[in-house]
């Protein structure tokens, strides 16, 4: 009987070891995470900040547009310059063929 408890405590010690191995192991993985989370974070914060000062910037642009933009300037009908459509008559074609003639045939 005594054998069977020795035999029982050997297994047992056996697992204990695996175990406390696993335990390190998965204890190793968390800190790894743990301290890529923190750089990932630092980085996020950066990129937060960052955006944080595109925004700025782009309404501080969309600011400095405003009033060039809504500016409008208004023509007033007497202010408009119009065309007279006596002087935009074209001459007939048959006076200058008349003025290039030759005359010495």
């Amino acid at each position: 009987m005594e054998v069977k408890y020795i035999e029982t405590i050997r297994s047992l010690e056996k697992d204990k070891e695996y175990n406390l191995r696993k335990i390190n192991k998965l204890t190793n993985e968390v800190e790894t995470l743990q301290e890529e989370k923190d750089v990932v974070d630092g980085k996020l914060a950066r990129l937060i900040k960052s955006l944080k000062d595109l925004e700025d910037i782009i309404e501080s642009d969309r600011l400095a547009e405003r009033p060039t933009t809504n500016k409008a300037k208004f023509v007033k009908a007497a202010e408009r310059p119009t065309t007279d459509k006596v002087e935009t008559i074209k001459k007939p074609a048959v006076r200058y063929a008349e003025m290039y003639r030759r005359t010495s045939k």
